[in-house]
């Protein structure tokens, strides 16, 4: 009875701690900055996702990365919850690996005009929360290398609704990667160590130390990837570089596996949702509680490595007929911590700021946030950052059995070269 008691005092906390932002308030063209990173520049785009097709099939928790010989293409999807039809167009731009744009001009990677107009576009059906859903094909681009889709409304670029990156690579240079323990003993129970070969057989490279680069994700984030690798070992005769550091700088927190509620009914609460309330405009779910799982045994669990799919029991098209709700998280804990505490996965575009920052109240002994989700499957965790990146898994555990899913990118760029060309890409697991 205690529990149930506790369980109802933090869903009242929660209706009246963290209020909904409304549409209506965006933010004025003026004051919009182009941000080479995945963002959104107004609350009332939610769901932003770009995701790649195979043989018509859509990949819908696979990274937007694809490469440049074959056809399959990428596909740009956002709701918009204002609620009335734009005139939202999109641009592509390359960008260098640290994620500013190249020299390249449009004309370099593009055989068409650098605005598309988004024409596909659907009205929600049946929902208590009503949006536009908008779709688009990316074009097809010449060059390899990193990409940012920019959309913005009507004619005027300043005035930016979202910003996505993806990549476009070729089979240049092989990469044969081994995943393993830390070198270092202390770190053995808590990280992932990546060491890798890049074979660069039948492709010229003359610097490999000033023209190489390398990028190491972790379940597609870009806060933590790896990226100031340099090889451990040339091999020119072979064309063959080596990277098999022991300083900790191919180091991985393996983390745990991942948190996850089921979200596609809201007629009864699914896998750890306590509960569904039902109103005329609004949908309120309301998780189970959340423990400090650092102190737990490691648990191998089945999950999408931080990802989440919008799905809606018995929907023909979940893409219009799944609607928002608003969902409230509680993770217990005796007592503040002097760090912020944030809910992270692909549901928050792995972003650490004000709209996923966790609140702590004393009087129910835990953390409280809410995030407003469209209905599908999800995965979360609790991330505890700091400057020095100590630690951040502090309610999780970090454990070195942890499945992980892993992205190696190789760049290249000549002396003189006005881009960086993506020329090598490898994914694989952990486990």
């Amino acid at each position: 009875m205690n529990k149930i008691r506790i369980i109802i005092l933090t869903a009242c906390i929660f209706h009246t701690c963290v209020p909904l932002d409304q549409p209506g308030n965006s933010s004025p063209a003026t004051q919009k900055k182009l941000i080479y990173d995945d963002h959104v520049y107004e609350k009332e785009i939610k769901t932003v996702q770009l995701y790649p097709t195979r043989n018509g099939s859509v990949e819908l928790t696979q990274p937007p990365i694809i490469p440049i010989n074959q056809l399959n293409h990428l596909v740009l999807s956002f709701d918009d919850l204002y609620n009335d039809v734009e005139d939202y167009r999109a641009k592509i731009i390359h960008c260098n690996t640290d994620w500013t744009p190249s020299r390249l001009s449009n004309m370099d990677y593009l055989d068409q005009y650098n605005e598309v107009r988004i024409d596909q576009f659907e009205q929600s059906f049946n929902t208590r929360v009503p949006y536009i859903h908008y779709t688009l094909s990316l074009p097809k681009v010449k060059v390899t290398g990193n990409y940012i889709v920019a959309v913005y409304r009507g004619s005027n670029e300043n005035d930016l609704i979202l910003t996505k990156r993806f990549m476009i690579f070729s089979n240049d240079a092989i990469i044969k990667p081994n995943i393993g323990l830390s070198g270092a003993i202390v770190e053995r129970n808590t990280n992932q160590q990546i060491e890798f070969e890049v074979s660069y057989a039948e492709f010229d490279i003359y610097n490999p130390l000033e023209e190489v680069s390398i990028c190491i994700r972790q379940n597609q984030r870009w806060d933590n990837a790896i990226t100031d690798l340099k090889p451990t070992f040339i091999n020119e005769g072979q064309r063959l570089l080596t990277y098999q550091h022991f300083d900790l700088k191919n180091n991985f927190k393996a983390g745990n596996e991942f948190r996850f509620f089921d979200l596609r009914s809201v007629n009864f609460p699914g896998q750890n949702v306590f509960e569904t309330k039902l109103e005329d405009n609004k949908i309120s779910a309301f998780l189970m509680k959340d423990k400090n799982r650092s102190v737990e045994a490691f648990t191998h669990l089945n999950d999408l490595n931080g990802q989440y799919i919008i799905e809606k029991v018995d929907a023909s098209n979940p893409d219009i007929e799944s609607d928002y709700v608003n969902v409230h998280f509680f993770l217990e804990a005796p007592r503040e911590i002097s760090r912020n505490v944030h809910i992270i996965g692909a549901l928050t575009d792995w972003h650490q700021n004000q709209n996923n920052k966790m609140y702590y109240e004393p009087e129910l002994k835990g953390y409280v946030g809410k995030l407003l989700l469209k209905q599908g499957w999800y995965n979360y965790l609790y991330y505890t950052n700091s400057p020095d990146n100590s630690n951040p898994y502090q309610f999780e555990g970090s454990h070195y059995q942890t499945n992980n899913f892993y992205e190696i990118l190789v760049y290249y760029r000549p002396i003189g070269g006005r881009a960086d060309q993506l020329i090598g890409y490898q994914r694989f697991n952990s486990q």
